[in-house]
Parts: C-alpha cells; structure tokens; sequence
C-alpha cells in the first residue's frame, strides 16, 4: 500500500510543477545540470580507462620487444635488436 501512496504523491507533485512554469522550469533545468555532469564524469572515466589501456598495450609491446630480444634458448638476439 505504501507504493500506491508514493506513487499518487509523486503523480500530485509533477501536476503541481506543470501547473507552475516556473516550478517547471527549475526542474527542467535541474536535470540539465545533472544529465550534463554526469556526460562529463562518463567522459572522464573513459578517457581514464583509454590511458590504462594505452599504457597497458604499451607495456605488453615492451615486453614482447624484451622477448624478441632473447631467443629461445635464454641468449641475447642481436638481430631482434636491429629490426
């Protein structure tokens, strides 16, 4: 029952706000705000998350260039070097 009582609290509330456009347009604003913050906190965490894997890809270039470098047996390959 509790769910009905919130739902009808709510379905009062939004024809309050449009009934009233200034209510309204405070709303409307608001979630302006919030859409955009959050656009630019989904932008951050992936340009975070292309850094770790830009740094990763570089780190397993390095290491397979390090394992070029050495052949199978465990000695130096001077030749892996040079390309």
């Amino acid at each position: 029952m509790r769910h009905d009582s919130d739902t009808s609290a709510l379905a009062e509330r939004v024809v309050a706000y449009k009934s009233d456009p200034e209510k309204l347009r405070q709303a409307t604003e608001f979630v302006d705000e919030l859409i955009q913050q959050a656009k630019k906190q989904a932008e951050l965490k992936q340009k975070e998350k292309d850094r770790r894997l830009i740094g990763s890809d570089r780190a397993v270039s390095v290491a397979k260039e390090r394992s070029d470098a050495v052949d199978c047996d465990g000695f130096f390959n001077s030749d892996a070097i040079m390309t």
